[in-house]
């Protein structure tokens, strides 16, 4: 740790001091194999009747898939948005449409927005795969009452994805 510099024949000068180092140590991310990173999810053809009927068939699947991961890493989706005030835990829906909010599941298990519980996704060669779905859930009133309105609706949960 001495640093010497000569200043002419006898003039010598010696000085010590510390190094400090800093970082910060990161694992590499993911690649999310999405054409444009937005899922799509289309509702058009769900009919109102169906959801006063519950029906089961509402689900409209997709996938997220990550490759390149950190090998050995567990790899866990969590998802966030807005909100419906009549069904906590699933997407407020934004329009025309009233009555209804949308709930997502993941390897079919319903999951709920914004509780930080994390879902593990499955190994799949090199990617891993987290095969979800959204559905259409009537509001416990506008069922009750049959007063869902239908009309063009829009709906966005984000997703993370994080390493236990």
């Amino acid at each position: 740790r001495d640093f010497c510099l000569s200043r002419g024949l006898g003039d010598v000068y010696k000085r010590q001091d510390n190094i400090n180092v800093e970082g910060l140590l990161v694992i590499s991310t993911c690649d999310v194999l999405t054409g444009d990173g937005n899922y799509i999810v289309d509702f058009s053809d769900i009919n109102v009747n169906d959801i006063y009927a519950n029906k089961q068939n509402l689900t409209k699947e997709f996938t997220i898939i990550a490759k390149n991961c950190e090998p050995g890493r567990n790899l866990r989706i969590t998802f966030t948005g807005e909100e419906n005030d009549n069904l906590p835990g699933f997407i407020k829906v934004n329009g025309e449409e009233k009555g209804i909010a949308i709930g997502l599941s993941v390897n079919g298990v319903p999951v709920k927005i914004n509780n930080h519980a994390k879902y593990l996704g499955e190994i799949n060669d090199n990617q891993v795969l987290f095969k979800n779905g959204a559905y259409i859930q009537g509001e416990p009133n506008a069922i009750k009452e049959k007063d869902i309105v239908a009309g063009d609706f829009t709906a966005t949960a984000n997703f993370t994805l994080s390493y236990d």
